[in-house]
C-alpha cells in the first residue's frame, strides 16, 4: 500500500481546489474517495499518497505537482481582478473547465517567454504600434487594424469556406504579434478570452464554436488587448445584461470595431444599395458573402437604425443558438491535425526550433506542446504541414 505523502501543505491543496472552482464533493466524486478523506486531506489530519497527488495534480487540478510542496499557496490572480469588463455574476457562473483553460493559457504566456527571451519575435508588433481608446472612433480604428492585419476583402470573399476564412484572420493576428490558440471549452457560452502582456499577449478561442464566431471573437478579443486590457467573449454580450456603464461601453465598442473590421461600412452600403428589405435570407446572404456570422450583419444594420434593437436582440440569440447546434464538436478526427489546429503556429514553430538547436530535449518539447506522443520528427511533420481549419 503507498504511503501518505510527507511535507505537503494542506492548504495549498485546500487552494487548489477552490481556485478550481469545485466542490469537496466534486473532487471526492472524481477521485472515487469518501468527502471525508477529501476534507481530512484539506485538513491535515491525514494525507494522500503519492499516485493519489498525481491523479490530484495532473487530471484534476490540472497544477504542476511541484506546487503542492509549497511552504503556502502561491499568489495568483483570480477571474474578479482578470476579467474586469465582466459582470460578477457572469464571473460567477465560469466552470471549473474555463477556469482550467485561463490557467492552460497563462501557461502559455510563460512558456513563449522562455522561448522568446522575453522578447516578442514580431519587430513591430501591433499592440505598440495601434494606440486605441473607447473615444477613438470606429471607423479609424477598424481601418487601423484591418490596415495592420492587411487582410483585403477580396481576402474573404475568396476563402473557400468559413474554415478557411478563419485560417486567414488567425493567420494575420499572428503576423502582428499576438499568438492565437483554439481549444474545445466545455462551456459554450464562453467563445473564447484573451490575456494582455506588454510583450505576449495572447487569444484563446473555443474551438467548440462555429468558425464564424471564432472570427469574430478573435476580432473582440483584439480590440481588447489593442485597448489594454484582459477580456472575455461570451453568450451575455448579445443583451449585455448586469454589465456596469463602463463595462457595457467597452463590450459595445469592441463589437462595433470587430463587425466594422470584418464588414467595413463602404462594402455594406453596396450590399445595402442592392436590397429594398432585409430579409432573413438577404443577411444570410451577406454574412455568406463576407465569411462572417450574421449577427454581424445584425449588428451593422442595428448601428444604422435600420431595425430595432429588440429585433436584434431576438433573432441574434435564435441565430447563436441555431449556430451553436450546428457547430462540428471537438475532439474528434485526426490527432495531429488536432493538435496543429489548437496549437498557435508561430508558438509551434518556436518549440521545435529550439529543440532543433539543443535548447529543448524531447521531453521538454512533449511538455511545452501538451501533447500524448513520443515522435517528434513524425509530430513536426504532421503538425507543420497542416494548413487548414478542422
Amino acid at each position: 500500500m503507498s504511503q501518505p505523502v510527507q511535507w505537503l501543505q494542506p492548504a495549498v491543496l485546500r487552494w487548489a481546489r477552490e481556485t478550481s472552482g469545485m466542490s469537496v464533493e466534486d473532487v471526492a466524486r472524481k477521485m472515487k474517495r469518501k468527502s471525508a478523506d477529501i476534507s481530512d486531506w484539506e485538513e491535515g489530519r491525514s494525507a494522500p499518497s503519492y499516485p493519489q497527488l498525481e491523479r490530484l495534480a495532473y487530471e484534476i487540478y490540472r497544477r504542476p505537482l511541484a506546487i503542492f510542496f509549497f511552504p503556502e499557496p502561491p499568489e495568483e490572480q483570480t477571474p474578479e481582478t482578470e476579467f474586469r469588463s465582466l459582470p460578477s455574476s457572469e464571473l460567477e457562473e465560469l466552470s471549473p473547465d474555463t477556469l482550467r483553460h485561463i490557467r492552460l493559457a497563462k501557461a502559455f504566456q510563460v512558456s513563449l517567454r522562455e522561448l522568446h527571451a522575453d522578447r516578442n519575435p514580431v519587430q513591430e508588433p501591433i499592440f505598440r504600434l495601434l494606440n486605441i481608446s473607447r473615444s477613438s472612433s470606429v471607423p479609424g480604428a477598424s481601418k487601423r487594424i484591418r490596415g495592420h492585419l492587411r487582410v483585403t476583402l477580396d481576402d474573404q470573399r475568396k476563402a473557400r469556406d468559413e474554415g478557411e476564412a478563419l485560417k486567414i484572420w488567425r493567420a494575420a493576428i499572428e503576423e502582428a504579434g499576438v499568438h492565437v490558440f483554439k481549444a474545445p471549452i466545455k462551456q459554450k457560452r464562453v467563445s473564447g478570452f484573451s490575456l494582455h502582456d506588454a510583450d505576449f499577449p495572447l487569444i484563446y478561442l473555443n474551438s467548440g464554436t462555429s468558425k464564424t464566431r471564432q472570427i469574430f471573437t478573435a476580432l473582440h478579443e483584439l480590440v481588447h488587448l489593442l485597448l489594454g486590457f484582459n477580456g472575455m467573449t461570451t453568450e451575455a454580450q448579445i443583451a449585455l445584461g448586469g454589465y456596469s456603464d463602463v463595462q457595457r461601453r467597452t463590450e459595445v465598442f469592441c463589437n462595433k470595431v470587430a463587425a466594422e473590421v470584418l464588414l467595413p461600412e463602404h462594402a455594406f452600403s453596396e450590399e445595402i444599395s442592392r436590397t429594398e428589405t432585409y430579409s432573413d435570407e438577404w443577411v444570410a446572404e451577406v454574412a455568406r458573402n463576407y465569411r462572417v456570422s450574421r449577427e454581424v450583419v445584425l449588428r451593422k444594420l442595428l448601428d444604422r437604425g435600420l431595425i430595432s434593437r429588440n429585433e436584434y436582440l431576438r433573432k441574434a440569440a435564435l441565430w447563436s443558438e441555431s449556430r451553436e447546434k450546428k457547430a462540428k464538436k471537438s475532439g474528434g478526427g485526426d490527432y495531429y491535425n488536432n493538435v496543429s489546429t489548437h496549437l498557435s503556429q508561430r508558438y509551434m514553430k518556436a518549440v521545435f526550433a529550439s529543440h532543433y538547436q539543443g535548447r529543448l530535449s524531447a521531453d521538454q518539447v512533449i511538455d511545452y506542446l501538451g501533447v500524448k506522443t513520443k515522435g517528434i520528427a513524425e509530430l513536426e511533420s504532421r503538425v507543420l504541414g497542416q494548413n487548414r481549419e478542422p
